[in-house]
């Protein structure tokens, strides 16, 4: 690239990010997360490989195990973060029962360029998510669906067995292959009953849960699954795509 005196320049990058949004399961094992972190470096090399002058957005809501694990890696990569939270900051942080994970937390968020907390989703108050327990896991699956319909790409880091745990990793891979149902539509975006359903492929990380002792074949494999036509109802059914491994 010249200017008008014929002085080269470097290429600018592109005004608008590649956003990508993850989503996992918190109770990594020890002895994965290396080569869990080498699976994220090489799919942020590819999508810089690919879109060399499209800076990289990841979205997150830094929650334990996998979200934090991407996050860190995301920035020494030289991606960009922006943290949105399921509920008020001070309510999520519960979540959190050491203070190791509490200022691991609050590290992260410090180096994030932007971060917000969504809306409580109705009948939801700030009294009835401070338990553990469906209200509570509605907002993550409300921030679940979020990140799913805000990302051009979603990682998830999922041991691909199906589950109707809600806010649970099945549930926001299936948010991203089908489209986001009601009661998770934002009040703030105006839609159609008649529009398409927003959905986008899903990188598959395969990763075994430290809480889980069945043994995960291919563990660390990456898979890439893609959208199409189904009547699967949500997150109760294996996702039906393609897929291309990788």
């Amino acid at each position: 690239m010249t200017t008008s005196r014929g002085l080269a320049t470097e290429p600018r990058e592109g005004p608008l990010p590649l956003v990508v949004g993850i989503t996992g399961h918190r109770d990594l094992r020890g002895e994965d997360r290396a080569p869990l972190a080498a699976r994220i470096r090489e799919i942020i090399a590819e999508l810089q490989s690919r879109y060399p002058h499209t800076p990289l957005l990841l979205l997150s809501p830094l929650a334990e195990g996998a979200d934090r694990l991407t996050a860190r890696v995301a920035l020494e990569c030289g991606a960009r973060l922006c943290v949105v939270l399921p509920m008020p900051k001070a309510i999520y942080e519960a979540d959190f029962a050491e203070p190791e994970s509490v200022a691991e937390f609050n590290g992260l968020l410090r180096r994030a360029e932007r971060w917000f907390e969504l809306p409580l989703l109705p009948p939801n108050t700030p009294a009835k998510i401070l338990p553990q327990g469906e209200p509570r896991n509605r907002q993550y699956a409300y921030v679940g669906a979020y990140i799913a319909r805000h990302s051009q790409i979603l990682i998830a880091f999922w041991d691909g067995l199906a589950s109707d745990a809600e806010g649970g990793t099945a549930q926001i891979v299936h948010f991203k292959l089908l489209g986001v149902p009601e009661p998770y539509a934002f009040a703030d975006e105006v839609s159609s009953p008649l529009d398409p359903a927003e959905s986008g492929p899903v990188y598959h990380v395969v990763t075994p849960r430290a809480s889980h002792a069945n043994r995960v074949p291919q563990a660390f494999r990456l898979i890439k699954l893609f959208p199409r036509m189904t009547s699967a109802t949500p997150w109760q059914k294996p996702p039906m795509t393609g897929s291309t491994p990788a």
